[in-house]
């Protein structure tokens, strides 16, 4: 979003290496899934796991980058590499439709039930301006990529065998959400103030965006306040989990420049949201800022509204 930076060419080279991620505090259940259009259902087991992967010696992350830069400076990027990797979330692989044949199981799906926490640490460019646009657009680059892929409600799905009906792929590859996260930002108060003014305090102009997994929703900006109201209405997030954890993030909004970070909510999963927020009034729930730091309060309305497939056509839509 830098009005004078303009990327022109981005390759990357990527190679995992040899040392795999480690697993923890996994948990197997099982799952049953209805066919759309068909009311029949299969069954499934779930794993869900926490996941951990720091890059080994042989961890190869290569980019390449060409451009301009401020005053048309020419920015050419060719031996940069990554001294340090790491990337940790909570993972799922489902495991379906079970059968009686090996390898007992029509098709597996991986994906990640939020946004992985990503870190890169680059190596080989002294100029720290560039060094620091070559990490921002690297690291937007391998969020935008495992989001797209991997984080729902996108899914990695690899089929097993070859005779599983057309109907239950397109069901395992486009599942119905379990339900909608009906979600209303109402109110913030004590702000910080990030934009400093010739009279009084610094204010700032606020803006709330709220994840669930690959989705976000954007309130309005609320110009010259640290105590914002909003009326904006709910808005609406599809659910696949009720562990997913709802991102709620409060930003100053700027124009020339990148949104500067004001607060955010601590990790509230959907179902921990709707238990806090789901009357009349909704809660009033703190934000943290960078180090724990206390950056106010933001007010939130919830209703969990449950999904339920269309199992018969009425007569007159028919």
């Amino acid at each position: 979003r830098h009005s004078e930076v303009s990327v022109s060419e981005l390759s990357i080279e990527f190679d995992p290496g040899s040392v795999p991620p480690t697993l923890s505090r996994l948990y197997i259940y099982k799952k049953k899934q209805m066919v759309e259009n068909e009311g029949k259902e299969f069954s499934g087991l779930q794993l869900d796991f926490t996941m951990n992967w720091v890059g080994g010696p042989d961890f190869v992350l290569k980019p390449k980058l060409k451009g301009t830069g401020p005053g048309g400076m020419s920015i050419s990027v060719q031996n940069l590499g990554v001294s340090g990797f790491s990337l940790s979330g909570t993972a799922s692989v489902i495991l379906a439709p079970l059968i009686d044949e090996e390898p007992c199981f029509g098709a597996s799906q991986c994906f990640f039930l939020d946004q992985p926490e990503v870190e890169i640490k680059l190596a080989g460019i002294d100029h720290a301006w560039i060094k620091r646009l070559i990490h921002l657009v690297v690291m937007r680059v391998t969020t935008a990529v495992l989001a797209e892929n991997f984080v729902l409600p996108h899914r990695l799905v690899v089929k097993a065998r070859k005779d599983v009906p057309l109907e239950t792929m397109i069901t395992i590859k486009s599942p119905l959400p379990v339900a909608l996260l009906e979600v209303e930002v109402l109110a913030a108060r004590d702000l910080i103030g990030l934009d400093p003014t010739l009279v009084g305090k610094p204010t700032s102009d606020p803006f709330v965006t709220i994840r669930v997994g690959d989705c976000e929703t954007r309130t309005s900006t609320q110009p010259h306040t640290v105590n914002p109201t909003w009326s904006d209405g709910p808005d609406y997030l599809p659910v696949f989990n009720l562990a997913q954890v709802v991102k709620v993030q409060v930003f100053d909004d700027d124009v020339l420049t990148e949104d500067d970070f004001i607060g955010k909510l601590s990790k509230y999963s959907v179902f921990k949201l709707c238990q806090e927020c789901s009357g009349p009034e909704g809660a009033w729930l703190p934000l943290t800022a960078l180090k724990g730091k206390k950056a106010g309060e933001i007010r939130i309305r919830t209703r969990f509204l449950r999904v339920e497939p269309i199992r018969d056509t009425p007569e007159k839509f028919q």
